[in-house]
């Protein structure tokens, strides 16, 4: 990692990527996005508003590290699973 690069956003062209991204560019931060489909009309609208835009792959170890040797940080994303939120058992059921 560079301490002077910008920062990796995994999952940069998803929803809570993209919002990252946009989060750090208006604070003027340099961002690198990372995706899978760099010519998608979503990785093309990121590098539009500023960002760096890489092609990386979760499932490609290697891309993941040549993604990150500039990086001065990192952001990546989790989607939850199976937790319960706010009293509901199943999407569509009200609070309890």
């Amino acid at each position: 990692m560079n301490s002077s690069g910008p920062i990796a956003v995994v999952g940069a062209t998803g929803r809570q990527g993209s919002a990252t991204v946009n989060a750090l560019l208006d604070r003027g931060l340099p961002v690198g996005g990372l995706t899978r489909h760099v010519d998608s009309d979503a990785a093309k609208g990121l590098a539009r508003l500023g960002a760096e835009v890489v092609e990386a792959d979760l499932a490609d170890p290697a891309s993941i590290r040549r993604a990150f040797v500039r990086c001065g940080g990192r952001v990546r994303h989790h989607r939850l699973q199976g937790i319960r939120r706010r009293g509901r058992d199943r999407p569509g059921q009200g609070h309890r």
